[in-house]
């Protein structure tokens, strides 16, 4: 995940807000000549996670394949940044695992050193299923180093592990989220970290593992990711047991636990809140991303008494509690068809939010591709699309999105399935936006000066700008992956011109970062700086 990056001490940075002429929310033709990418293995095939590399902008997608005999291999892909399959990535663009019964996909992290790891499951020949957690290397090969010949697998119960979601310490370690199944037949949220090699922390939770108690079947994480100070954030669906009526009713469920793996009392109602939204029925967290104030945004859905489902966009404030200005009292509701999910989230560096998904009648109905753009109160963007919605029909039957990621440029992908008729195919969009993933400028002619740079972990730098602003700002640090390192307010000190010192963590490793400064009026300046230690 390494494209050489030339900095010199002193560099002044010149930014200008990038705009499109393109609609946002168009789709981008430029993309594999129309805008999509189709691809059929055969038989059923799915993309559950996208990311793109942030050195060269090429596409990295996981999922997985069915054979005829349905039978699941995790499956790979690599693209161009055109759209073409990147034939230096295992000879075709394509990597499809055959070293298990069956293995699934959820979701993939690009490292800083290009290696991607890829979380999701494995079944053993009793086609019982394990967490697991893989690395390839960049070009596309098992990485030796990692685990077992590239596979960790580890084990907690004799029932079925998933690892649905993933996330990567400052530190190499790797936090898997998802569920584990105990004896009695029931799925529990479950977190594991692993080492940087694959191998098991036992420092973590108990043994490696730790737990969300239950008294009901079906309980699970979907997502997870880990505040600036270590903590982890992991969200799912709670099982309230069956209604009077005989139907299983899930509430939304985020919980946080403490570096080490502890339930963090100071979250919610004991470390955890539960919301319901239908009185009776079925809710999931199914997209999940860290909001610049340090909120929780969720997407996903809620059921009618009909059955048929609407979106959902939730906020929660950083210790768990719904954000009364956002939505309705936290909540935005979406009625467009029968079925409206939100399957994944993302968050644009002005604080406008993109949910992707899908859109249309009821199960194996024709459905498209769903994407939505709000403000960051999560009103809809009027100025997105058609008043805030796109629908892309990709095939003539249901369609999916699963997965949403921003290119540099501030593009946005869309990666799932598209079904013929009779089987699902692969399938990936991209739109055009009027947003840069870095934060927007003060205005188009700021200069920022930021010195000294490169520098060292621990030490601290000057950042100016010719401009006025606001006394106290907020200050961002990212690295290259659009993850939220440290997040502090800091006081303006410039008099003619605008100037801050910020002094970096002692803990972080060499590469590429982003300094963002938010002023209290919502306008903000990004610059660029490496680490070098």
């Amino acid at each position: 995940m390494k494209k050489s990056y030339s900095f010199a001490l002193g560099l002044i940075f010149a930014f200008a807000i990038n705009t499109s002429a393109q609609i946002p929310g168009m789709v981008d033709s430029s993309f594999n000549g129309n805008g999509k990418v189709i691809y059929d293995f055969g038989f059923h095939e799915n993309l559950t996670d996208v990311k793109v590399q942030p050195f060269d902008q090429k596409v990295v997608t996981v999922g997985t394949a069915l054979t005829p005999s349905f039978s699941g291999k995790l499956l790979a892909i690599r693209l161009l940044p055109n759209g073409a399959f990147d034939t230096t990535f295992n000879d075709s663009g394509i990597v499809i695992i055959p070293n298990f019964n069956e293995s699934y996909a959820y979701e993939t992290i690009i490292k800083d050193d290009g290696k991607i790891l890829i979380a999701g499951t494995a079944a053993d020949p009793n086609f019982i299923f394990s967490t697991l957690c893989m690395q390839l290397n960049s070009d596309g090969s098992l990485d030796s180093t990692f685990g077992i010949n590239g596979f960790a697998t580890p084990r907690f119960f004799a029932g079925d592990e998933f690892a649905n979601a993933m996330a990567l310490q400052a530190d190499g370690k790797i936090v898997l989220a998802g569920s584990v199944l105990d004896a009695g037949g029931h799925n529990m949220p479950s977190l594991v970290r692993l080492n940087q090699n694959g191998s098991l922390d036992t420092t973590f939770g108990v043994g490696g593992v730790a737990i969300i108690s239950v008294t009901e079947i079906d309980n699970k994480f979907n997502n997870v990711f880990l505040q600036a100070d270590g903590k982890i954030v992991a969200s799912g669906h709670f099982d309230q047991g069956l209604t009077l009526s005989g139907q299983f009713d899930f509430d939304i469920l985020v919980a946080r636990f403490t570096a080490d793996g502890i339930i963090d009392s100071t979250f919610g109602t004991s470390g955890i809140t539960l919301t319901p939204i239908s009185v009776d029925y079925i809710e999931d967290a199914l997209g999940m991303k860290q909001s610049a104030d340090g909120g929780i945004v969720i997407s996903g859905f809620t059921t009618l008494p009909d059955f048929s489902f609407d979106m959902i966009l939730v906020k929660y404030d950083s210790v768990g509690v719904l954000v009364p200005t956002f939505g309705s009292s936290g909540i935005v509701q979406f009625d467009n068809d029968i079925q409206d999910v939100g399957y994944d989230v993302t968050i644009q560096s002005n604080g406008k939010i993109l949910v992707g998904g899908t859109s249309g009648g009821f199960f194996f109905d024709d459905r498209d591709f769903l994407l939505m753009r709000y403000d960051a109160n999560g009103q809809v963007d009027t100025t997105f699309g058609n008043d805030g919605l796109v629908l892309t029909p990709i095939m003539n039957d249901f369609d999916e999105a699963n997965a949403i990621t921003l290119q540099a440029d501030g593009k946005i992908i869309l990666a799932g399935k598209a079904n013929n008729g009779s089987q699902n195919d692969l399938a990936l969009v991209r739109y055009w936006n009027d947003v840069s993933t870095g934060i927007s400028e003060i205005n188009q002619s700021t200069t920022v000066s930021l010195y000294p740079n490169p520098t060292k972990s621990g030490n601290s730098i000057v950042i100016e700008w010719n401009e006025s602003a606001s006394s106290n700002i907020q200050l961002m640090l990212m690295d290259g992956f659009g993850r939220t390192i440290d997040q502090i307010q800091i006081k303006n000190q410039g008099t003619d011109k605008s100037k801050v010192v910020y002094q970096f963590p002692s803990t972080l490793s060499n590469g590429f970062y982003l300094v963002n400064l938010i002023q209290e009026n919502g306008s903000s300046i990004t610059a660029k700086v490496m680490i070098q230690n």
